[in-house]
Parts: C-alpha cells; structure tokens; sequence
C-alpha cells in the first residue's frame, strides 16, 4: 500500500486534506466543551430607581445576587431587601440591562436647577425666569409648553435621553447654552429628571405617545430630492421656510407659538435643526411636528399603507433629501461648552503685543460656538480661542468674524465690543448675562475682562475716534492699533504716565449670576488689537498671579471656568443684547 501511495502522489492529497479539516474539528470542539463547562449563566439585570437609606437616589441594575454595581449581594432600601425572586411575575418586555449611575440627591439637584436654569425658565419651570423677557426665542415653559425638542412618539426613557441630549448640547439658534463637560453627566441625568417630573406633576402622569416608525434610511437620489422639492411646494412648506429654504417665506414674520409670543421657522441651509441634526430626526419631527409652534404634524400627507399592512415613508424620507439639498453652508464649529483651553508655553515674548505676529499662526486655536440672545440671522457663529504664558505672564488671544468695524460710541451708535469671563469659585458660575434683574442668590462670583473698540481707538491715538478714522480704516481693509495704556512704553507692571494713554481699554467687573456686573479696580490687563478684512483679533494680557485676592489668579495647574461674549456694533448689540458662549475650561500648567 505505501508503495502504490508513494507511485501515485495523487492519492496522498485528499487523505492530508481531510485529516487536517478532522483534526480541526476535534480540536475546535474541544475548546467549545471547555469553554461551556466552566462558563457561569449570564443573569438579566433588571432596571430599578431605589431609594438607599442615606437618601441618595440611586438608578441601578440588579442581577441574580440582588446589589449595587460592586456591592454585596444586597441592595438595601427602607431597611427593604430585594432580590430577583420578586421580579419572577414581570412581563419579559419590561426586563432591559442597564448601566449603573449615580443620580444627584434631590438637594443637589434642586441646586443645581436654581444655577443654571431657573434664571431663564424660572423657578417653577414655567419659563418666567428674571432674564425670560430678554430672550427670543422665550424660554421653554415646562408645564403650560409640551417638550418641544424632545422625541415625539416616544416613551418616558426616550423623552429623558432627548432631553439629556439638550442639556448637553444646547439648543442651535436659540440662547440655551450646552453643559456638556461643564456639568457631570450624573448632575445632566438629574437635571433631565427633575424637569420631567415638573412635567408629569403639573399633568398628572406621563403621556406616552404612539412610537413613531420611520424605517430605514434610503439612499438619496436625483428622483427622490425631486420628489422632496415637489412635496416641499404643495404641503406649502415654502410659506414659513422660504423657496429656498432660508426661513423667510411670506408668512415668516407673523409666526407665533401657542403663548403667542413670536417664533421663526427654521433656515434649512443651516444645516442646524432644534430637533437633532440626523436625518432620522428630520422624519419625526416632519411626520409629528413641533408641539405649540405653527410647524404641524405631516403624518398622515406622507404615509401610506401597503397592501401587506405596512405602512409606507418614502414621502417623508424624500421630503428630507431634498431639506438636506439645501444645506449651503457647513454646520458652524465650535464647542458649545465644556472644551479644554491649554495655556501653551512660548519663548518669545514678542507675541503678547502684536497681533500680526507670524508665531500666532503656530499656536492651534481652540473653536468655542457663541450664539445671540435675540434670534437674528448671525454669520458669526464662533470666536478662535488661543492662550500662551511667558515668564509670569499670561495672554488670551480671542479672534472672531465681524464684516464691519465699529469704532464709535453714541447716539444709535455702538462699538465693537468682547468680553472674556472666568468664574472665580470651585463650581461652575450662572451664565454672565448681564441683565438689569435681581442677581441669584449665593451666586458663585466672576471676574470679567470688557474690551471695547471705541476705548481701543481713543488710547492709540490720544483721541476720540472719528468717522473718517472708521471710513479710511474700512476703505484700506485693515486697522492695527498701537500700544496702548501699560504697553505704550513696553511695562506690564507699572502704568504708564503718557497723558495719551490714560483711557482705560479693558474694563474689569465682578458679576454675579445674570444680574447686571459691576466695574471693579484694575488688575493690570493689557491689550493690543487688531481688525483685518472682517475679522477681528483682541490680546488681553496679565500676570499669572497678582496681590489682589479678588483677582483671577492662574495659579499653576488650575483649571478655570472661562466664557466669552461678542458684542457687534453694527446690529445695535449692546449691555445684555449679546452673542455669549457656554462654560468652557482654561487649563494652566508649569
């Protein structure tokens, strides 16, 4: 036989094939009988809100061994103890695996509602906060508005998620900020429970809507944009959004919501929807509208059902492509809060007073979104953020778009105008709005650096600026201010005693919460400015550390909440009628 295998090799091929497929098998099998023998059953974990004996809220999974994530194998609540012998009688629909979280204590959250959100929705959620009347859009009205930027259709968890998605992100063309890395997720986790329950109080229970089914996504194509730009016409979408989407249709103007206080329909070319920005977003909100606004629901123009009982979107789907056709501008960046600002060292110090330096252009900026308290049609929709240390001293480098240079202050007459504002205590600050309106109580103090351009102008040239300044500077393209105050002969430390520079360019105030700021005495901040073909560029420069202990102090290693505000004279922006950023965070380091 060996010898008729070694005469006809032909023969010794399959054999070696299938033994070593065989062998494989066995061991593979093996391995399989082993890995099953010593596995341990995976158990369900059940979903629970439990209240411990400490008071503490507590949102956990309990598994067979009944217990906190890492605890022991019971979960102590009223002095109650539960296992999953309790549960043996639940429905299999209501049983999902969770992740663990620590929600606030009711205190804390309560707190933190009074902060950050009861100046603008009010104490009692119902959107009558002190700064209420300064805004446009209003702020939300939790109990007397339904959730409008929240999941339609949706069941109680997805309404809190979405509203968990809002505290985070912001809401795009309006004035509530982002807190997303500004705040714990724990403390957003809470804060979107404690507005929901304002909700179910008021109404009694949570209603749960039908779920809305959009299928899935199908490719876009030249048919269906066009089948989109046929529906757009004649459901008369054009009337609030415009032809071409940019919100100005014929009846724009005229909007208003169910408190009859004035909205705009949404421009399309943003690219930026309240809702959510995925085109699944887009589906829902067109086929449930946006509760208490003019934008009704589409649901039953868009769908029809099949002959096999299932219901048919592709009109909804196709009324979103062509919405996301006419996207002509990308999405503005910049962070809406929470984004880290390193202060980078340099070694040259020439850098702090020129803002034409080449060495700025090495120095990655830092993208931050601000957006107008009053609803208006903004180009400038981020400042670039940069932030540099030599020796003890420090410089922010804030550059922002603004087409028009505004230099005077007078009647009907504002300048351009920036502010860079750090909170001075552990916690984060109220947002530094400004208003004429009763300050928070126990409100975590800030110390705000105020430039102005009309101030810039004077000390540079030892003059009021004029008409013809403005008209020359424009007419050139560009305008690059001296030095001015400390920096006219080169000495951050000692104030200068030329007469031309005693015009004080960055006032300093202390705020507290929304009300109105107040100036407060010099720590020694320096600037040198520049505006170039629309876009400005401001340097404030300081000391790392002063003597005055009601001074920021950038202490090496500090982390400190820092905002920024833009004021365009062009528009009329002045005081409180602003372009703010959220809460950011300017990291130092030896």
């Amino acid at each position: 036989m060996n010898n008729k295998l070694i005469n006809h090799p032909e023969t010794l091929s399959p054999l070696i094939t299938y033994g070593s497929i065989l062998a494989v098998f066995v061991i593979n099998f093996v391995i399989l009988w082993y890995a099953v023998s010593i596995s341990v059953p995976h158990e369900v974990a059940i979903p629970a809100v439990l209240t411990g004996t400490d008071g503490e809220n507590r949102m956990i999974a309990l598994s067979g061994k009944a217990g906190p994530v890492g605890a022991d194998t019971s979960v102590e609540s009223d002095d109650a103890l539960y296992d999953l012998d309790e549960f043996e009688d639940w429905d299999e629909e209501i049983i999902e695996v969770v992740n663990p979280i620590d929600l606030p204590d009711p205190e804390t959250t309560h707190r933190l509602f009074g902060t950050h959100c009861a100046s603008c929705h009010g104490s009692g959620g119902e959107g009558d906060g002190p700064a209420a009347e300064y805004l446009l859009p209003r702020p939300r009205d939790f109990i007397g508005s339904p959730f409008r930027y929240a999941t339609r259709g949706g069941n109680r968890n997805q309404v809190i998620l979405d509203l968990q998605r809002i505290i985070t992100q912001g809401v795009p063309r309006s004035a509530m900020p982002g807190f997303g890395n500004v705040l714990s997720e724990p403390s957003i986790a809470g804060l979107a429970r404690y507005v929901a329950n304002i909700r179910e109080e008021a109404e009694g229970g949570f209603y749960e809507e039908e779920s809305v089914q959009v299928g899935m996504r199908p490719p876009w194509t030249p048919a269906m944009v066009a089948r989109g730009k046929e529906l757009f016409t004649t459901l008369a979408c054009n009337s609030c959004h415009g032809d071409s989407g940019r919100g100005d249709g014929i009846n724009a103007s005229s909007l208003v919501d169910m408190l009859e206080k004035p909205v705009r329909p949404a421009d399309l070319t943003s690219g930026l929807f309240k809702t959510g920005q995925n085109p699944e977003d887009l589906v829902r909100t067109i086929m449930k509208g946006v509760p208490g606004t003019p934008m009704v629901a589409y649901e039953m123009a868009l769908t029809q059902e099949n002959d096999d009982e299932t219901v048919n979107v592709m009109d909804a789907w196709a009324l979103v492509s062509f919405i996301r056709s006419l996207r002509v501008t990308p999405q503005p960046p910049g962070r809406p809060s929470g984004a880290e600002i390193l202060v980078e060292s340099i070694s040259d110090e020439s850098i702090l007073t020129d803002p034409a330096h080449i060495a700025w252009l090495g120095i990655e900026p830092t993208l931050v979104s601000i957006k107008p308290l009053l609803q208006r049609e903004e180009h400038t929709t981020f400042v670039e953020v940069r932030a540099v240390h030599f020796a003890d001293q420090l410089a922010i480098c804030v550059d922002w778009h603004d087409e028009s240079l505004d230099l005077l202050q007078g009647e009907g007459l504002y300048p351009d105008a920036m502010a860079v504002m750090f909170g001075l205590g552990k916690d984060v600050p109220a947002m530094a709005l400004g208003l004429d309106v009763p300050v928070i109580e126990d409100a975590v103090p800030i110390h705000a650096w105020h430039w102005a351009a009309d101030r810039l102008c004077e000390a540079s040239t030892g003059r009021p600026c004029t008409l013809e300044d403005i008209q020359a500077a424009r007419a050139r393209g560009w305008y690059l201010f001296e030095l001015a105050n400390d920096q006219a002969n080169g000495d951050f430390g000692n104030p200068s005693e030329n007469e031309t520079a005693k015009v004080s360019v960055v006032h300093e105030q202390i705020a507290f919460g929304i009300g109105p700021p107040r100036d407060r005495a010099s720590s020694g901040v320096v600037t040198a400015s520049a505006w170039s073909r629309g876009m400005w560029r401001v340097i404030l420069v300081r000391s790392l550390v002063t003597d005055d202990g009601t001074a920021i102090q950038f202490t090496p290693e500090a982390r400190i909440p820092i905002s920024f505000a833009v004021w365009n004279g062009a528009k009329g922006d002045n005081g409180g009628n602003k372009l703010l950023s959220g809460w950011h965070w300017l990291t130092t380091s030896n």
